[in-house]
């Protein structure tokens, strides 16, 4: 070949690179999610030379711009995607000039009026370290845009798909997982290049509990799982040893050394757990939020397990002896089966969500979970509000295992939305319109598991190499292998509003209308399933935030709209109407036929006041671990820091006993506890804020009535 003289725009001339061309093609061929194969190279490179020999006569040189026009040509009788993406460069330059430019509008509007920032009310959006986070959030956000296809940021700026915790996608990270904490604690492990060995009693434990759960919480987004029970009861043993050596020696009788043993144990556990709540709390992690952190319990054990159990209440409780101070984290979840549990600790359980609105109740006596304990003996704990892992098998053991996995992350389809596109009462057309977004969402799906899996085990060390994980790994090991056992979640949003459009009856008098679309939204994602090889799971989206967003897009294409648009928020979910006057029996038998179809993760909920009728709370919970249910207990947790009044704020901004607007109110905002005001102001969305106040009570009944 003779040498080729290339022009440059300034004017220099260099000589023509055939890996040049190859490169920057190879980048458009990666923004469309493809590979410039060594075929295609070779069809390239002729191509381009063949074309460059009928051009060019002599010693004479080609632009830079003829070479782009030429590259064009060729590519265009090779992959017409890449030939696109390549043909427009140019306008990917302007993009990136239009993204600068958001980012820094943006990242203004957030400094100056960082309040009004509350998609999520665990974030506190005034703080430094917050906004500092949040800005990071805007830059990921466009970063992005980037790797998405046409198709799939199509079908999210439609509306049609909505791609939960978009910033964190882009750092390659898992979402919620259930951390192995008993198989980290054992035998010691390694953070930030310590070796620390295991515990030698119950306090340590605790504290590396403590450490390990903002390190590793650091680095991943979501909720973050632990069964406290099963990693700290070891423990337990260890420090009534530690309590039998310091008193071998003093001259008492075994059985009043035994007994103080055992008081000095329960004193160390229950001052041990009231810290590691503090702690979890108090500290924030590298997210710029407290840890959205979960502890799995359950009402049966060793006697040293219930300890931890009883210490978790009551401590949550407060029955320490100090003014109360109440917890937005960990989030506690109880297990119960009706054959195992003991009866005082269940009734001291309920006592606490009775005053603290957790634990949450777990029901793993049918159902899905129930299926699962049988078989397994395992419980399935949610991965922060309502996240649920499917089965999965462990290669190496045959054993079927569920800590130590995770999520990669949830995109919604948006029901109301998809039904607004087509005729009142079309019902077969909503239901393709939802198979075609489907198919987007699997696909961005399948990007980021083959993401997260080129992805180092050393970017999460105690997930993926100290234990936390299924399968330990070597900090250079890439994720492929753990990620085999991650699910990724389908979720939705609005089943109440698409009945109304289509049908024009409210979720809860059109049932058979609500099982169809749960039924077809199950059947897709286990076709998906089998196609390919991934764990997916169809997830009750919480929508936080998105509740308000979506009401707001609505209400800007479409207007106002009976029941739908003309409130602030849309509906989680299968849930129905949060205005609904139903009581808590009804409410729980309706959602209960939507319930097992979500096995991805989903949640019930009932409405009450503060009560004293704790044999009604406890039948209401009965009840729904008889349906295989996961249930939470709403009420206002309201309390003056200037009278010291707590109760039921009945959704003022001021103490209903003072009139002090020194006040904090906590709520469930989804699966979880939220601020809705602290100081007098919410921490929630205008759509969040509003739902909550239009929440009827559904406590109105006699425990009698109940079983």
């Amino acid at each position: 070949m003779r040498e080729i003289k290339v022009i440059k725009k300034d004017g220099r001339v260099e000589g023509f690179d055939i890996n040049k061309i190859f490169n920057a093609v190879s980048i458009s061929a990666s923004r469309v999610k493809k590979e410039l194969s060594l075929e295609n190279k070779k069809k390239l490179e002729s191509l381009v030379h063949m074309e460059l020999d009928n051009r060019i006569n002599g010693d004479e040189g080609i632009t830079v711009e003829e070479l782009h026009f030429i590259v064009q040509l060729a590519l265009n009788q090779i992959d017409k995607a890449i030939y696109v993406e390549y043909r427009n460069y140019k306008s990917y330059k302007t993009k990136l000039n239009m993204s600068f430019d958001n980012i820094y509008r943006r990242s203004k509007k957030l400094l100056f009026m960082s309040e009004e920032e509350k998609e999520n009310a665990n974030k506190n959006s005034a703080l430094n370290s917050t906004q500092k986070s949040l800005l990071g959030s805007i830059m990921c956000k466009e970063l992005l845009n980037y790797e998405l296809t046409d198709e799939m940021k199509a079908a999210r700026d439609d509306g049609g798909l909505y791609y939960h915790d978009e910033d964190d996608r882009i750092i390659m990270s898992h979402n919620c997982n259930i951390f192995n904490m008993a198989n980290t604690l054992k035998d010691g492990f390694i953070m930030d290049g310590i070796k620390l060995k295991e515990a030698s009693d119950f306090k340590t434990a605790c504290r590396h509990v403590s450490n390990i759960t903002i390190n590793a919480s650091s680095c991943q987004y979501g909720g973050f799982t632990i069964d406290i029970v099963t990693a700290l009861a070891p423990f337990v043993q260890k420090t009534r040893n530690k309590f039998r050596k310091k008193y071998e020696t003093f001259p008492l009788t075994n059985a009043f050394k035994e007994k103080q043993v055992e008081l000095d144990t329960k004193e160390e556990v229950y001052e041990s757990i009231k810290n590691l709540q503090y702690e979890c709390n108090l500290i924030q992690n590298a997210q710029a939020q407290t840890t959205f952190l979960t502890w799995g319990l359950r009402l049966w054990g060793t006697e040293d397990e219930k300890l931890i159990v009883r210490a978790t209440l009551e401590t949550r409780m407060n029955k320490m002896g100090e003014d109360r101070i109440d917890f937005i984290f960990p989030k506690l979840s109880m297990a119960s089966h009706r054959k195992l549990n003991d009866e005082k600790l269940f009734d001291l359980a309920v006592r606490c969500s009775a005053e603290c609105l957790y634990p949450d109740w777990l029901s793993v006596e049918s159902g899905y979970l129930g299926e699962v304990f049988e078989r397994t003996g395992k419980i399935i704990y949610g991965m922060g509000c309502r996240a649920y892992l499917s089965p999965f098998i462990n290669p190496d053991t045959g054993e079927e295992i569920y800590e130590g996995r995770a999520n990669i992350g949830a995109i919604s389809i948006m029901l109301p939305e998809l039904a607004m596109r087509v005729k009142k009462g079309d019902i077969d057309s909503f239901l393709k319109e939802y198979d075609k977004y489907f198919e987007i969402a699997l696909k961005t799906h399948e990007y980021f598991y083959e993401k997260i899996g080129k992805k180092k085990a050393s970017s999460n060390p105690l997930f993926f190499c100290e234990g936390g994980c299924w399968t330990k790994l070597k900090p250079s090991d890439t994720c492929e292998k753990a990620v085999q056992g991650f699910t990724a979640s389908f979720g939705y949003i609005g089943l109440h509003e698409t009945s109304l459009i289509l049908t024009g009856k409210p979720l809860h008098q059109n049932i058979e209308f609500g099982e169809r679309i749960m039924k077809h939204m199950a059947d897709k994602v286990e076709d998906a399933k089998k196609r390919t090889g991934h764990l997916y799971a169809l997830y009750s989206s919480p929508s936080e935030g998105l509740c308000d967003k979506h009401r707001n897009f609505l209400y800007e294409k479409y207007g106002y709209i009976e029941g739908v648009t003309d409130k602030e928020w849309i509906t989680n979910s299968f849930h129905i109407d949060v205005k609904t006057p139903i009581s808590a029996l009804e409410k729980i038998d309706i959602e209960s036929k939507f319930f097992d179809y979500a096995k991805g993760g989903r949640i019930v909920y009932t409405e009450w006041s503060h009560t004293e009728n704790i044999q009604a709370l406890k039948d209401i919970i009965t009840y729904a671990m008889r349906k295989g249910l996961y249930m939470g207990i709403n009420f206002e947790n309201g309390t003056c820091f200037d009278c010291k009044h707590q109760g039921d704020f009945s959704n003022t901004h001021v103490c209903p006993n003072c009139g002090s607007s020194n006040i904090t109110v906590i709520d469930r905002v989804c699966g979880y506890l939220g601020f809705r005001k602290q100081n007098g102001k919410t921490r929630y969305n205008n759509g969040k804020d509003n739902e909550t106040v239009e929440r009827v009570k559904h406590y109105n009944i006699d425990a009698e009535e109940v079983i």
